[in-house]
């Protein structure tokens, strides 16, 4: 799998000041049933959260994949984040459990398809 698809979206602030979340594509997943699609993003600037920037950015980008026709897609999240994990519950995915990485324990949420 390439990362050819990889549209970013923005919500820019009266500021000047951008959020962005990213859609990826990788093939170098680590999530198990993997390589997978995934979704993740970032928050730039601490004053964005709870302004539901990221829960927009990231329902578009879901629901710009599933229009794609991407069949699955999935987050990986880190144990030490839980913002990221209350934005996947928050948008429906599904907690498939923790998975170990080099970089420490992640969740694995999908936001949508199958289980491999």
């Amino acid at each position: 799998m390439s990362n050819a698809l990889a549209p970013t979206l923005h919500a820019p602030r009266p500021d000047g000041f951008e959020a962005r979340v990213a859609f990826f594509a990788t093939g170098r997943s680590a999530a198990p049933g993997g390589p997978l699609p995934e979704l993740g993003g970032a928050l730039f600037d601490a004053a964005d959260e709870g302004k539901g920037l990221a829960t927009g950015a990231t329902r578009a980008a879901r629901d710009g994949a599933r229009k794609l026709g991407i069949a699955s897609l999935i987050s990986s999240v880190g144990e030490n984040n839980p913002q990221s994990r209350a934005l996947c519950e928050r948008l429906g995915a599904v907690d498939e459990g923790i998975y170990e990485t080099p970089f420490g324990p992640m969740r694995k949420f999908r936001h949508f398809g199958e289980p491999a």
